[in-house]
């Protein structure tokens, strides 16, 4: 637990606690900027979440039994981390889109099939992690993923890259293990930062000889 000058919580972590619920006096502390609810049998995230609007670094209810996100976690304006992992989410609410400064988003091991239209408008976002849920299709990626880094996908039920991910030209790793793509798009070459790309357990017919381009500019590839 950590405190600032007035004596009010800004870190509050209550990870391996056995807990059942939220703590209804996490609630009264408006001023918390980070909350650690990871590893519990938390099975409801309630709609007074969206009081907490001053959490700023991150939100952790990783490792819960979770089933459904409040629209209200759209308040969260200043949040910049959210990891809902390992949970039983089956989907995710468009007022995720409000988290506007979000740069690390993990919502992987879930039941999630679909990605709200909102999520492509969080321009800041580096780092998301969506793989071992049951999506089957992600919408062409717009230029505001300029600063994403990292892109987890694999174990899911993709048919098909992203179109357009040479809009992600700061892309470092690129997950797509244990899905059902068949072929690589050559627009990956336009990826001149990728340092990872996985492509293991695909059904891939062909594998094209401009991989080895990837593996000359120092990328890992595996396939």
């Amino acid at each position: 637990m950590f405190s600032n000058a007035e004596g009010q919580m800004t870190c509050v972590d209550l990870s391996e606690q056995q807990l059942t619920c939220f703590p209804n006096e996490l609630f009264l502390q408006t001023e918390l900027e980070e909350l650690n609810l990871s590893h519990n049998q938390i099975e409801e995230m309630p709609a007074e979440v969206g009081l907490l609007q001053n959490l700023s670094v991150a939100l952790h209810v990783e490792y819960n039994q979770m089933k459904e996100l409040p629209s209200t976690i759209g308040n969260l304006h200043k949040l910049k981390s959210l990891n809902i992992s390992h949970n039983q989410f089956v989907q995710i609410p468009e007022e995720i889109g409000m988290l506007i400064q979000l740069t690390h988003l993990s919502i992987d091991h879930n039941q999630i099939m679909t990605i709200p239209r909102s999520f492509y408008t969080l321009v800041h976002l580096k780092e998301f992690y969506a793989g071992y849920n049951q999506i089957a299709e992600i919408q062409d990626f717009t230029p505001s993923f300029s600063s994403l880094e990292v892109l987890d996908l694999q174990a899911n039920q993709l048919k098909r890259f992203p179109g357009k991910m040479f809009k992600c030209q700061a892309l470092k790793v690129l997950n797509m293990r244990g899905n059902q793509v068949t072929e690589v798009p050559s627009e990956l070459l336009q990826l001149t930062n990728l340092q990872e790309l996985d492509l293991r357990d695909n059904p891939i017919e062909d594998v094209p000889p401009w991989l080895d381009i990837l593996v000359e500019r120092g990328c890992n590839v595996q396939i």
